[in-house]
Order: C-alpha cells, then structure tokens, then sequence
C-alpha cells in the first residue's frame, strides 16, 4: 500500500472510524495535539528565538570593542616591526 492509497483510505473510513471508537478518536486528537503548532507554541518559540538574537547582539556589542582594540595592537606591533626592518 502506498502513501496515497493510504490517504485515500483513511479519508473514506476514518469519519465513521472516529463516530464509533471513541478510544481511537481520542488517541488521534491527542496525536494532533501534541504535533500540531499552535499560536501559543508558535508565539513561544518565536519569543525564543527573539531572546537569543538580543543576547547575541548584546554580546557582541561587548567583544566588539576588544576585537577592534586587539586589531589595532596587531597592527600597530606589525607596523612597527615593519619599520625596525624597514630602517636597517
């Protein structure tokens, strides 16, 4: 049985499926429940992700001034390397 056949055959008995067995239709909404995205879950992990961009971009505020003042130094170390050689 194929993905399709499957479909199509859950479409046509699942409907009466779900009126007689009430075990069943209860086992397949919790199923959808718990895979199904809802507003809250969505509003939830779209705060998340939110949250961690801040918190990155706070961090990087942070290192960025010591990135740039360790730039300089390097460049400054090798600036005046390059002239001690240069001067020989």
């Amino acid at each position: 049985m194929t993905a399709t056949d499957l479909k199509a055959q859950l479409q046509a008995e699942l409907p009466e499926l779900l009126k007689q067995d009430a075990g069943f239709r209860q086992w397949l909404e919790q199923l959808i429940r718990q895979t199904a995205v809802t507003p809250e879950s969505f509003d939830a992990r779209f705060g998340r992700m939110l949250q961690e961009l801040a918190a990155e971009r706070a961090e990087r505020r942070l290192t960025e001034p010591q990135n740039e003042l360790q730039f300089k130094l390097i460049c400054n170390s090798r600036r005046s390397h390059h002239a001690q050689h240069h001067h020989r």
